[in-house]
Parts: structure tokens; C-alpha cells; sequence
């Protein structure tokens, strides 16, 4: 018999996604699912359109609460949860139709307490998933997860594409008090506290949606520095279980700063004493990024640039992120 696979996904002021992303949950070939809708105090028509389907599907179960971020609403999508499985999406995004009959199915043959899909990027809202009939698995025990995680080239440090047996995830809730990064923090939080039995799927069955000029909507530099702050908290936590991957955390260290920096430099005021305290640790960090083979060429040239020219770094990541 099927098991049932929680489905949580927080909404806020998705109107022109959110039936994209239920379309695709409702073709899925694996039926048994509840689908858990947080609608986090969407301003927008987001929770009409979601009573809509709630309607036409009974699967569908709908939370309506105040806006509290999205950290809080997955939370409040766990404690509703009843499956054994649970599977995070984001609200603007959507999966192939065979997706998590094919995560549950190798979650089974492997005995494992998470399946991972490899996902990938796309600004279209129509993504054309490719079929694999030699897809590969890889299995992985916590420090090699960690590691690919962190690496970010296989799979995403955010908790989308990843089916979780909901028994591992007790006392475990995203830190509502960050904005940013918290999802990081979760994963980690998971895969240092009991050994888990993963797998990797290595096939795109997810895609995200990145929305043409997000970022300046999405962008409060109030809370921008969380971003350092969780990441300076895995550090902490994961090296002192993990000395091997001291390369993936200082590159994650290193990441940050940078992705901080930008947003600061791009939405802020350069000359603010925080952008300038900030730019001072990046610079002194220059050697080690120019060294380390998991930084693109790209951002070492821009980071050279910012050496000698900062004005003209500014002009480049204010093109970047759609500021000017």
C-alpha cells in the first residue's frame, strides 16, 4: 500500500505561479498525498486561487495565517503534516509529473530517510523535463550530503527536492528568528543530529522558477545579514564533526560575505559603516577566494576589481541585480 507523502508549501503573493504549481502536484503519478497549502498573509489573490483547488481536490488542505515568513509557515505546514513522508516546494515552482513516485520508490529499494532530486533554474514557466531511463543513484552517508550540499553544484543547501521521512525531522523546526539562510540551518541541524540514510537521484525533477527582476522586491536589507550569521553558525557547528570539509565551510564563509556585500552595495549605501567594515573582511579574504577552484572565474575577476576600483564594482552588481 501507498504511503502518504505530505506536500507543504508556503504561499505568499504567488498569484501568477501558485496554479502552475498545483497543476503539477495534481498530475503527479503517485496519488497518495496530502497537500498541505500555508497561505503566510498573502495579500494578492493567492488564497482565492488555492480555495479554488481545494475545491476540486480533497488531497488539498489549506492554512490561513498571518504573514510570519516563510520559516514559520513551513513550520506550521510540518506540525499539520500527517504523512510519513514529507516533500517542501516552493510556491513558484514545479516538479515533473513522475517525481515522487520516483522518490518514494528509490526512498524504498534503499531503505533511505531521504531521497534528493537534482534541480535546476529556469525563467520560463514552462520546463521541459528530460526523461532518463539510466539514471544514476548515489548514496551517501551525513558528512558526503553535507558536503554536496554545501558545494551546491549536485544539490541545493534549501529544502526543496528532497523527500524526508517525517520521523527524522522531531524537535526540529526553521529558526524563525532569520530571514535568510534558515534553510540552511535546518539541513544542517538534520544531518548533525542522527546518521541518515541518504540518496541522490541524478535527474532534474524540480524547477525552480527565478522571477526577472525579484530581487529588488525581494530584497530588506534589515535582515540581509543573516545570511553570515547562519553561515558562521554552520561553521561552528559542522567543523567540529566534520574537519574534512573545513574547504566547503570557509567557501561557504566566503559565499556570504560576498552575496551580503552585493546586496549592500547594490540596495544600500556604500560608504555605511557596516559595507565598509564588510568590504574590509572580504579584501582581506582575497588570496583564499582566488585559490579556491568552487568560486567561478567571474566572481574572482569582479572581486579583483573591487580591489582597485570599487566605484566600478558597484556599477557592475547594481547592473547585476536590476538596481539601476
Amino acid at each position: 500500500m501507498e504511503k502518504k507523502i505530505s506536500v507543504i508549501i508556503p504561499m505568499y503573493n504567488v498569484e501568477p505561479y501558485i496554479a502552475h504549481c498545483l497543476d503539477s502536484l495534481l498530475k503527479q503519478t503517485y496519488t497518495n498525498l496530502e497537500i498541505v497549502l500555508v497561505n503566510d498573509g498573502s495579500s494578492d489573490l493567492t488564497g482565492e486561487i488555492a480555495e479554488q483547488y481545494r475545491k476540486r481536490d480533497q488531497r488539498i488542505n489549506i492554512i490561513h495565517i498571518e504573514n510570519g515568513g516563510a520559516s514559520n509557515a513551513r513550520n506550521i505546514g510540518l506540525r499539520h503534516a500527517t504523512g510519513e513522508y514529507v516533500l517542501f516546494i516552493d510556491a513558484d515552482d514545479y516538479i515533473k509529473n513522475d517525481m515522487i513516485e520516483l522518490l518514494f520508490t528509490y526512498s524504498q529499494e534503499y531503505n533511505a530517510d531521504v531521497a534528493i532530486a537534482r534541480l535546476e533554474g529556469t525563467h520560463q514557466q514552462v520546463f521541459s523535463f528530460q526523461e532518463e531511463e539510466n539514471r544514476t543513484i548515489e548514496i551517501w552517508d551525513n558528512e558526503q550530503t553535507l558536503k554536496e550540499m554545501l558545494r551546491t553544484e549536485k544539490v541545493s543547501m534549501f529544502p526543496v527536492a528532497k523527500l524526508i521521512r517525517k520521523e527524522i525531522l522531531a524537535d526540529l523546526e526553521f529558526d524563525v528568528s532569520l530571514k535568510l539562510a534558515e534553510d540552511a540551518m535546518f539541513l544542517t541541524q538534520l544531518y548533525l543530529k542522527e546518521d541518515i540514510n541518504t540518496i541522490f537521484v541524478n535527474q532534474v525533477l524540480y524547477a525552480y522558477f527565478q522571477r526577472e527582476g525579484s530581487a529588488t522586491k525581494s530584497v530588506d536589507l534589515s535582515y540581509v545579514f543573516d545570511t553570515i550569521k547562519a553561515y558562521e553558525y554552520i561553521y561552528q557547528q559542522v567543523i567540529s564533526h566534520y574537519p574534512a570539509l573545513n574547504k566547503e565551510l570557509v567557501n561557504r564563509k566566503n559565499w556570504a560575505d560576498l552575496e551580503v556585500y552585493d546586496k549592500l552595495v547594490a540596495f544600500g549605501d556604500i560608504n555605511e559603516q557596516k559595507c565598509i567594515s564588510l568590504e574590509r573582511k572580504i579584501k582581506s579574504s582575497y588570496w583564499q577566494i582566488l585559490k579556491d577552484p568552487l568560486f567561478t572565474n567571474n566572481r574572482k575577476i569582479a572581486l579583483t576589481i573591487l580591489l582597485f576600483n570599487r566605484k566600478l564594482y558597484q556599477k557592475i552588481v547594481k547592473r547585476k541585480k536590476g538596481a539601476e
